[in-house]
């Protein structure tokens, strides 16, 4: 990106004297020290709350905007008493979608994926025929979560999610939200290769729901797969997703609550 300044008057010849003092091969190079001086000594933490409370903005895209994981921006955002919008309110009964048809998820689903104890009911899904995948520019990202799971043993071992390869350009008007390059990006995906989309940020999914895509959020498969999932299983699960912390319907915190599968 180019952006040009005009800078005139006493300013400039200051900026033109350091140049000749030797501080800087350039103008343009003293005024990019500048502005980076200027950029070290703003707070992108708490510009990314703001924007997180007051915008309709995605929790991915504030990562993305201050630099930060999204695991310190969660417990930022915990710290100043705002709650991530991440998971659900309410779980479709019966998620309209065929076993064998590809799923592509978004850096949000990955993410509560990779922190919690999803992986085995994915591995489950993955046996029912659905196939998971990511959008190649995800692939660093992907990786990462991994390892950093395989690390700390949320997961026992790689989880084989491919890459989806491009089925076109379609084009996605961002109206009235504010998304990262990563979610526009499997935005595309979905409605160019005509994949459902699995995301976990509540904004991103009403977004794609009027943009007329397949959405659904893991907890949506959850619900629907109850029945052939052990009970300490399902509860270790749940209580791994409230920890991130994962917004619960009541469909599924009652299962904790009265212990009914």
């Amino acid at each position: 990106m180019v952006v040009s300044v005009d800078i005139t008057g006493v300013l400039e010849e200051r900026l033109r004297r350091l140049v000749e003092l030797g501080l800087y091969a350039s103008v343009a190079e003293a005024v990019r020290e500048g502005v980076r001086r200027l950029l070290s000594t703003i707070d992108l933490k708490e510009i990314a709350l703001k924007l997180y409370i007051e915008k309709n903005v995605t929790l991915n895209y504030i990562c993305e905007f201050s630099s930060t994981s999204c695991t310190e921006i969660i417990d930022y955002l915990l710290e100043k008493e705002v709650l991530p919008l991440l998971g659900s309110t309410e779980v479709k009964d019966k998620p309209i979608i065929r076993e064998q048809d590809n799923i592509i998820i978004d850096p949000s689903a990955l993410y509560v994926l990779y922190n919690s104890r999803l992986s085995g009911f994915v591995s489950m899904l993955r046996e029912l025929g659905y196939v998971i995948l990511v959008p190649r520019s995800l692939k660093s990202y992907l990786e990462v979560l991994e390892a950093k799971a395989l690390f700390t043993k949320n997961v026992r071992s790689p989880m084989t999610i491919s890459l989806s390869t491009e089925c076109g350009k379609a084009n996605i008007q961002e109206k009235g939200i504010i998304i990262s390059s990563l979610e526009r990006d499997t935005l595309v995906h979905a409605k160019s290769c005509g994949y459902t989309l699995i995301t976990e940020d509540i904004r991103l999914r009403q977004f794609a729901e009027k943009i007329n895509l397949s959405v659904y959020s893991w907890l949506d498969f959850v619900y629907f797969y109850k029945e052939k999932m052990e009970k300490t299983y399902i509860e270790e699960l749940l209580l791994s997703l409230k920890a991130i912390p994962v917004i619960l319907p009541y469909k599924l915190e009652s299962l904790l609550l009265t212990n009914q599968y």
